[in-house]
């Protein structure tokens, strides 16, 4: 099944903004947030 159509787009651009201070916003952790910004933002 394919996605919507430019939701990967709207997904990586929302993934870029990620920060420490809006995390909260989709339930992660400071801590998962920051490990993941440290590891350089795998996708």
């Amino acid at each position: 099944m394919d996605t919507a159509p430019g939701y990967k787009a709207m997904l990586l651009d929302e993934l870029t903004k990620l920060e420490v201070f809006n995390c909260a916003r989709y339930r992660l952790t400071l801590s998962a947030t920051q490990a993941w910004i440290d590891a350089g933002r795998p996708q």
